[in-house]
């Protein structure tokens, strides 16, 4: 995340398209806000445990793809202006309910901003506001200026110290944070960021990391790939950091939800899941696949209950 390409002139009239897509997603998503909760919710977890299944059966990869293979190395949700990425500021925009009496705000860099599209579709589906407080390319250890000999204006703090006052202003009765555990001290960052945020709303949702694997679309352009050859495993290095991040929740008494179960089954994550690549870089969620899962995030999120439910793999014939 740390090592965003510099975005050009013309990829930014990508990013501008993308985002109408993604508002496309969102809204059709209302359609089916009540599939959102509930038995349904079990879909996308159907689907990844067949993709698994079609890995270790070693069955051919699709002929198309949703993104395609081209698209989708560089395939990330892209909030626009709404958005504080390359910026000290951004437009706080709603995502979900305009008319929602409640408030949810998703905070954090680019491991947050991913979950914006299956976030959307929840806080629609319950009537809920939906804000991202986000900025990518940032840890949380530069967030807090918890890193050894930072500079404490640099652009990533000074954010944060704006995005703090925007968050009191909206009094979000939920604030859902995504994890990002690569940097040295991301757990001491993370633990600040909570410490400093948990505060300001009821209640505190910290997501696990998403997991650590080559490029999905990579595999696709090795000679004689097949859904087996393209099928990964978790980071040994991931795993640990996941461990450590449900212990810091529980420290600091907030809730905990793992979204590994979205991604993978049994810590075998495939290539490609109903068509679609589920990651750009192995990281970062595609929006497609983001949109995809949000019923079983929207269950796992729990909004209009009082803790997360755990996402549980499934299992198939």
């Amino acid at each position: 995340m740390l090592n965003e390409q510099a975005t050009s002139q013309p990829k930014r009239r990508l990013a501008r398209a993308g985002l109408l897509l993604l508002a496309f997603w969102t809204l059709t998503s209302v359609a089916t806000a009540a599939n959102a909760s509930g038995v349904a919710a079990t879909k996308p977890l159907v689907l990844l445990a067949r993709a698994v299944a079609a890995g270790e059966h070693n069955d051919p990869l699709p002929a198309t793809t949703t993104p395609s293979v081209g698209h989708a190395f560089t395939d990330h949700v892209d909030l626009g202006r709404c958005s504080a990425f390359r910026r000290l500021r951004s437009a706080i925009c709603n995502y979900g309910d305009p008319n929602g009496t409640k408030t949810v705000v998703v905070f954090g860099n680019s491991h947050s901003a991913m979950w914006v599209p299956a976030a959307a579709v929840a806080a629609k589906a319950n009537h809920w506001k939906l804000y991202p407080v986000v900025k990518e390319s940032c840890g949380y250890d530069t967030y807090t200026d918890v890193v050894p000999g930072l500079n404490a204006n640099n652009e990533c703090s000074s954010w944060y110290d704006w995005a703090k006052t925007v968050i009191a202003r909206l009094h979000p009765d939920v604030i859902v944070m995504g994890s990002y555990t690569k940097t040295t001290y991301w757990a001491n960052g993370e633990r600040t960021a909570i410490a400093q945020l948990r505060p300001l709303t009821k209640r505190f949702v910290l997501l696990s990391d998403s997991p650590w694997i080559p490029a999905p679309a990579k595999c696709f352009l090795i000679a004689h790939a097949t859904q087996g050859t393209c099928l990964r495993r978790e980071s040994p290095r991931r795993i640990a950091a996941q461990v450590r991040t449900r212990a810091l929740a529980t420290v600091m008494h907030v809730q905990y939800l793992d979204v590994t179960p979205l991604l993978c089954d049994a810590r075998r994550c495939p290539s490609v899941i109903d068509g679609i690549i589920p990651t750009a870089d192995g990281s970062h969620v595609t929006p497609q696949y983001s949109a995809f899962v949000a019923p079983a995030f929207d269950k796992g999120l729990n909004l209009t209950g009082n803790h997360t439910v755990a996402i549980v793999p499934v299992s198939v014939p």
